[in-house]
């Protein structure tokens, strides 16, 4: 919801970037749709999952607000990729599964660019795996979660 309520906020801001003189947006921006539709499935497994696991575990709330933390400083937000001078840490920042899609952001929304068929492929395999992983332990956990009538 969050991003839905951002999207107008970030449209003006990149419609100022262009008049401004930035090479900001542009056609590229069209794209955006397509990332989001690949974020979208890996986003609702993760989700499916994570609600499954909270049932039966209490401490999954504390557990991900501290993993969601760590995940945001692994996902290249705040600096380059090129920034990071320690090949195994830019190993362990690419194997994010958020990295993809925020590389993809970047280059959509930002260089104009439109990410090349590597990043399109890592978007598309951290969807399913996501889904398939989140739907899976749902679907394993199913009988044993509490059903309202």
């Amino acid at each position: 919801m969050h991003l839905l309520f951002a999207l107008p906020v970030l449209t003006v801001a990149l419609v100022a970037g262009r008049l401004l003189g930035y090479p900001v947006g542009g056609a590229s921006v069209l794209l955006l749709p397509v990332v989001l539709a690949l974020e979208l499935p890996a986003l609702g497994g993760a989700a499916l999952g994570l609600a499954a696991l909270q049932a039966h575990f209490k401490d999954v709330r504390d557990l991900l607000a501290s993993a969601l933390t760590l995940f945001f400083f692994l996902t290249p937000v705040l600096y380059p990729l090129s920034a990071i001078p320690i090949p195994a840490l830019t190993w362990i920042v690419r194997a994010n599964p958020a990295t993809p899609f925020t590389l993809a952001y970047q280059q959509l929304l930002f260089a104009g660019e439109v990410p090349g068929p590597g990043l399109w492929l890592q978007m598309a395999l951290v969807s399913v795996v996501a889904w398939l992983a989140g739907a899976g332990l749902f679907s394993r956990l199913r009988d044993t979660l509490v059903e309202a009538v």
